[in-house]
């Protein structure tokens, strides 16, 4: 990640992105790289609740982020009658945006505050993967079993587990195999682990049950297509705010099941594609996990940092809020179904994946208020909206497209402009 302000944000993120894909859930993933990254991250200069945001951030991409992403990616699967490749496909570029956007956060924040470069580190890739490159094996095989075979995730799991215990005896060190002992005590962990989350799940079974039953979820759904007007865009809108208020207080899974039961329907009503309108309710759902005032990953990554739980919160929520966009990019316009590679063409894949990657970018400066220096309230705002219309409006080389993309570029290079100026009249 370099030697840079932002090297330790960006070692952070990276490292959450990259655990995140096997291990499929957000506060697992914030609780290992807690630990690990707060210590560098105080040294760069984060204080503590700063530091748990960002590292809640980078772990709830973990829920979207393939090879296995969370439990949703298997009902979505099963909804829409689809391989699992096929959502592995149309996640991945919206996945890559959310982290595209989160970086963009953390490059602004760490030049706003200037951290310090963190100090090198004796181990390398190398020697590690040397060491310890065989615990990837099972992941290798877990993938394989769900997309070159085709399995179901039943048997993929199944196969992944004999394979972690076989590849366990191949440490050095006796005390990580596992033995007929260690695996029954794993088991019996497993299962106090999974009990939460079972019971949250069949309360969510009930409650999706009752909607469907009594009709009320169609009710719902026709009450947002009245209040939408039969406009995409505040369809859309309104299936964000559904989400985040379901998601106050049901965990990211549960929270897709209801959305996309009571919102789907809605949204394919106003033009929305059936695969695009389930992503669009999973990204709201895993989103709703971040939104203050309740975040799990957040409020586990305080009790390591030693920060404010609801403090945590709000920078959680500050360093993913560019990725509150991601959903209308693949959804508000018909080009920008190109970014979920499902029936794309190669034009219409590059000019969104441009225009997404922008949109993000005038975001990030707008809210840090950041780029090479400080940015007047007004420009802030001005790239705000830009970003905002960049995503709503059909992406295009038209003069309604290029209009928000050259405001925004015309603020940045303005901003950068003048304040190198300032900094060579400072050392001359």
């Amino acid at each position: 990640m370099g030697r840079t302000a932002a090297s330790a944000g960006r070692g952070a993120l990276i490292t959450t992105a990259l655990l995140g894909g096997p291990q499929a859930s957000g506060v697992a993933t914030t609780m290992s790289v807690a630990p690990i990254m707060w210590p560098i991250l105080e040294k760069a200069g984060y204080s503590p609740n700063m530091a748990a945001g960002l590292i809640s951030a980078g772990g709830i991409g973990a829920v979207i982020s393939p090879p296995l992403m969370g439990a949703a990616a298997f009902l979505i699967m099963q909804f829409l009658n689809i391989p699992f490749w096929d959502v592995v496909v149309m996640v991945f570029m919206p996945t890559l945006l959310y982290y595209l956007g989160t970086l963009f956060m953390v490059e602004m924040e760490a030049r706003k505050h200037g951290f310090k470069p963190p100090a090198a580190e004796a181990k390398t890739v190398g020697k590690v993967m040397l060491t310890k490159g065989y615990h990837l094996i099972s992941l290798v095989a877990l993938v394989a079993l769900l997309v070159l075979w085709n399995k179901s995730p039943e048997y993929a799991a199944m196969g992944a587990l004999l394979t972690t215990i076989a590849t366990s005896f191949l440490s050095k060190e006796r005390n990580e195999w596992l033995t007929p002992r260690r695996i029954v005590e794993a088991l019996i962990e497993g299962a106090k682990n999974v009990l939460p989350v079972a019971v949250l799940l069949a309360g969510a079974g009930l409650i999706v049950g009752t909607f469907t039953l009594t009709g009320l979820g169609l009710k719902i759904s026709g009450l947002i297509m009245s209040a939408s007007g039969g406009s995409k865009h505040i369809a859309l809108l309104l299936a964000l705010v559904a989400s985040l208020l379901i998601g106050l207080s049901l965990p990211i899974t549960a929270t897709y099941i209801m959305t996309v039961v009571m919102v789907a329907p809605a949204l394919v009503k106003v033009g929305v594609p059936i695969h695009v309108a389930h992503l669009l309710a999973f990204y709201f759902a895993v989103l709703s996990e971040v939104s203050p005032p309740v975040g799990l990953s957040p409020s586990a990554a305080a009790a390591v940092t030693g920060g404010n739980p609801f403090s945590s919160m709000m920078h959680a929520w500050k360093y993913s809020l560019p990725a509150f966009l991601v959903p209308f990019f693949f959804a508000a316009t018909q080009v920008g179904g190109n970014l979920l590679l499902v029936d794309a063409n190669l034009p219409g894949f590059v000019v969104a994946t441009l225009t997404s990657a922008a949109a993000l970018f005038f975001l990030s400066i707008g809210i840090a208020g950041y780029f090479r220096g400080v940015l007047p309230l007004v420009e802030r705002a001005l790239l705000i909206a830009a970003a905002v219309v960049m995503a709503l409006v059909p992406i295009s080389f038209s003069v309604q497209g290029l209009v928000p993309l050259g405001l925004g570029a015309a603020i940045a290079f303005r901003n950068g402009w003048v304040h190198r100026r300032k900094s060579q009249e400072t050392v001359a």
